[in-house]
Order: C-alpha cells, then sequence, then structure tokens
C-alpha cells in the first residue's frame, strides 16, 4: 500500500519519465540533431519535500532488490521550493518572476522597485492566486490602460498603487490583523530579550517579514 506522499512522488517521477521520453521521441522522429530535455517540479507550498525524488529511491520503498534496480535507468527530480530561496539565487529572476519569489521570501518588493514589469496581467493574477490579496487584481485595468498608451510600467509605481488602494479601502481587518501579528512577534521578542530585534521591525517591514517567518506568525 503507497502511502499518500509516496503516491504523489511516484506520480512525480513516473510524469518526468513520461515527459522526457516523449521529447526524445519526438527529437527521434524529427530527425534534427539532439538537444537535452531539462524537467524540474517547482513547489509554491512551505513545506518541505519528503516524496521519493527519483525512481530508484520510489522503488526501494516498494521493496524493490538492489540487483534489479542496477538494470533500472533512474529518474531523479529537481525540486525547487519558491518560499525558501536564497538571496543569491533569486538575483537570476531577471524578468516579473523576481517580484514573485523576493515578495514570497521577503513579503515585498523593494529590491526591484527600479524594474519594469513586463506580463503585468499575468503578473497582478499569480500574485493573487499565492497570496489571496484581491488588490493586485483591482489594479489590472489601470495598468493595462497605461501600457495600452505605451508607457512603461515600473514596480516603484505599481507599489504606490497597491499602498493608495490599501489606504483608500481602508484596510480595517488587514491593519487588525497585522497590528495583532505585530504584537505577537513582539512578544516572542521580548520573552527572548531581543531587544534590538524589537526595535529593528518597529521601523523595518522587511525584518518584520523574515522575523514572521522565522518564528512561523
Amino acid at each position: 500500500m503507497i502511502g499518500n506522499e509516496t503516491a504523489l512522488g511516484g506520480r512525480q517521477v513516473l510524469r518526468k519519465a513520461s515527459y522526457q521520453g516523449g521529447a526524445y521521441r519526438s527529437q527521434l522522429k524529427s530527425g534534427r540533431p539532439v538537444y537535452p530535455v531539462i524537467g524540474m517540479v517547482i513547489d509554491w507550498t512551505r513545506k518541505g519535500t519528503r516524496i521519493p525524488l527519483s525512481l530508484h529511491e520510489l522503488l526501494k520503498r516498494e521493496g524493490v532488490s538492489e540487483e534489479d534496480l542496477e538494470r533500472v535507468d533512474d529518474v531523479k527530480l529537481e525540486v525547487y521550493h519558491m518560499n525558501n530561496l536564497p538571496a543569491e539565487v533569486r538575483e537570476h529572476f531577471t524578468s516579473d518572476m523576481g517580484f514573485v519569489v523576493d515578495y514570497l521570501n521577503e513579503g515585498s518588493f523593494e529590491n526591484r522597485r527600479n524594474q519594469k514589469i513586463v506580463h503585468v496581467e499575468a503578473l497582478c493574477e499569480m500574485m493573487e492566486a499565492l497570496t489571496g490579496d484581491m488588490r493586485f487584481t483591482d489594479l489590472v485595468g489601470k495598468l493595462l490602460e497605461k501600457q495600452e498608451k505605451g508607457k512603461e510600467i515600473f514596480m516603484c509605481e505599481y507599489i504606490d498603487m497597491l499602498e493608495a488602494r490599501g489606504e483608500k479601502k481602508g484596510e480595517k481587518k488587514g491593519e487588525k490583523k497585522g497590528e495583532a501579528r505585530l504584537a505577537r512577534l513582539i512578544q516572542v521578542l521580548l520573552k527572548d530579550k531581543k531587544y534590538d530585534e524589537v526595535e529593528a521591525v518597529s521601523v523595518s517591514r522587511r525584518k518584520r517579514h523574515e522575523l514572521y517567518r522565522k518564528y512561523r506568525i
């Protein structure tokens, strides 16, 4: 009997083998020079990975012997956890995906204020899907209208519009939730006698979100 997590990992491994096999079959039929096919899994959750990351690992869990495994080609999964990417990795994202990964890891777009937004609608919809914050898609119409007039949209302008949108709505629920979240964080820091960090979170949004993730608040 395969557990849910193992079954999920098994599907991912076999799906990758199927995709790559199909791609190489297409190359074989075309008669063109062979090129490498690279497959990866992008994880948007905040959970770690305990699923089998290779076909051999999956088969081992099912009791396949080492002798039989020697005759089986291995297929390995590359899993990228988008909520847990170090800054040096995120620096390689030079287009709109950079906004997404920075927000997921830092809680803001501040490091990319001067970067141009290329795919406005896709970015807004993805941010709403990942955060549940409808402000992102509320702004799509205005941003597209600017682009249609030939204007480039930079992140600093988008940040200003998001903040203005939040102020216009009052964000009463959000403010109360944010205040309660900050209060819980300060209580934890005071309990640990981390007085310097209490001062830091009172002035730095980035520091607040860094510690929210650290203490899972």
